[in-house]
């Protein structure tokens, strides 16, 4: 662990960083507070590290093959994973769509799904045109996201996805690129639904009671 003063902060607490790693990437990212105060998690916005976008997509790829999906379909939220699936789609030839927080101008008598997550604090929402669903039909869905915590935005998507008739049959699982905290090989993502996670890193979501006396260690890579 290793710990830094950061003058840009209006605060003397110094910053504590962690080492993130994803594949043979690796790198040292600061940690944050929740805005409840509760814990310390790896800040990072996934879109201001090409190094892990290039990484991620390379995995998810690979992930995709060893599935064997015939028409893979990745469903992924906005906004840390948008570069992730514009890469995904120009380098490895793999379709998907970007759910919104908002509703976009070509969203056709939009779907929406509520969701919450701990890293914030209020509840938000995810926006699906009909016009869009007919693309999603018959094909093999993944949910990708770059980390998940508690499974709030899992939840939101696969919600939205059920409210717009897609068979919850054709979910495959969540895709993860990092899993925070308790590690776990399905969610919940409806009362008494689970769905298959698979995560390729496991990263640290500390007590803050406890973040003075822990050892921050990056967890081994499943890759």
């Amino acid at each position: 662990m290793q710990r830094f003063f950061n003058p840009s902060l209006q605060s003397t607490e110094p910053v504590t960083y962690g080492q993130i790693t994803l594949g043979s990437v690796s790198k040292a990212i600061p940690f944050k507070k929740t805005p409840d105060g509760s814990h310390y998690f790896l800040f990072m916005r996934l879109i201001e590290h090409p190094e892990f976008v290039k990484e991620g997509a390379r995995l998810v790829a690979e992930r995709v093959k060893e599935l064997g999906l015939a028409n893979p379909y990745f469903v992924t939220p906005e906004a840390s994973t948008i570069t992730l699936a514009e890469t995904l789609r120009d380098q490895y030839n793999i379709d998907g769509r970007i759910i919104f927080k908002t509703i976009q101008s070509d969203d056709v008598d939009p779907i929406e799904a509520d969701y919450s997550t701990i890293t914030s604090t209020t509840p938000k929402k995810l926006y699906l045109g009909k016009n869009h669903v007919a693309e999603m039909q018959n094909k093999d869905i993944i949910i990708l996201d770059s980390i998940c915590t508690t499974g709030g935005t899992i939840g939101g998507v696969y919600q939205l996805l059920a409210k717009a008739g897609i068979p919850v049959s054709r979910i495959v699982e969540a895709t993860m690129l990092f899993v925070e905290g308790q590690d776990r090989s399905n969610i919940e993502v409806a009362e008494g639904v689970q769905l298959k996670l698979h995560r390729f890193n496991l990263l640290p979501f500390i007590p803050a009671d406890q973040m003075r006396c822990a050892s921050i260690a990056s967890p081994s890579a499943t890759v």
